[in-house]
């Protein structure tokens, strides 16, 4: 999964605010200011087959905030 990084913009998708490459195992980590937010897929990697993303976020203080991405990368 090292080829689809993940981003995190402002909630308007406007304003990219965070890079996250994905772990070996496929996971995903960061930490964040509480507020709302939008996760999207780097989509300049192109060939993918879909994705959940883009999908909005909202981080409340003191509590882990859990989200699950699907990229499904066509490859059969």
């Amino acid at each position: 999964y090292k080829a689809y990084p993940v981003y995190v913009c402002t909630s308007d998708g406007s304003k990219k605010i965070a890079l996250i490459s994905p772990a070996l195992d496929g996971s995903f980590k960061t930490e964040l200011a509480p507020g709302k937010y939008l996760v999207i897929l780097d989509k300049e990697q192109g060939g993918i087959g879909s994705s959940n993303l883009p999908q909005e976020v909202t981080i409340k203080p003191l509590e882990t905030t859990i989200i699950n991405i699907d990229i499904d990368t066509g490859i059969r």
